[in-house]
């Protein structure tokens, strides 16, 4: 009986550590609607690249590169693109995990777009784990090794056109993540 209830708790610890999900395992499960220009190739090279201390950029679909730049226990980031990069984190939240993506789009004026997704992927409703301004803002994760976030965003209504709106600032907000939510700090 002693032998079947401690082989029953290995088996159960087995199961649990298999469902965790490791950084590598987000990236390489990445849908195809969020990197159509690489295959699973590309993402199986970036990652054995990456994990030989090589550069990990690859040629995409669309005749150009896409390099993933760093790849943690917590965090990876790629640049898809010259225009687009994904930082991306995976949060704790009552034992479950969940990713949290920032797509940051553009060169001279960057704009970031924050989502949310289950560790299958699925879409969860941005507004119930963060507050976003209404207008254009740029995110980023302030270190490789925390969930810590910031957003920059600006009272102008064109980033391009801020040259002609000299007394417009800057607003800066660090957001730190619960386990449930990013709040101010």
């Amino acid at each position: 009986m002693r032998k079947i209830i401690i082989l029953g708790i290995l088996i159960l610890t087995t199961f649990a550590a298999e469902a965790q999900n490791t950084m590598k395992d987000v990236f390489l499960s990445m849908p195809k609607s969020l990197t159509p220009e690489l295959t699973e190739n590309n993402r199986l090279d970036m990652v054995d690249f990456i994990e030989s201390k090589m550069k990990a950029r690859v040629d995409n679909l669309l005749d150009g590169h896409s390099e993933l730049l760093m790849l943690n226990d917590k965090a990876f980031s790629l640049q898809i693109s010259e225009t687009l990069r994904y930082d991306v984190r995976l949060l704790l939240a009552d034992g479950d995990s969940i990713i949290c993506l920032v797509a940051t789009y553009g060169k001279d004026a960057p704009e970031s777009n924050v989502t949310f997704y289950k560790a299958s992927w699925e879409p969860i409703p941005s507004s119930q784990l963060i507050t976003l301004p209404q207008q254009m803002y740029v995110a980023s994760f302030v270190s490789p090794d925390n969930s810590d976030l910031q957003i920059i965003y600006s009272q102008a209504l064109n980033p391009v056109a801020m040259e002609g709106q000299k007394n417009e600032k800057e607003i800066a907000v660090m957001l730190k993540w619960n386990g449930k939510r990013f709040n101010k700090s």
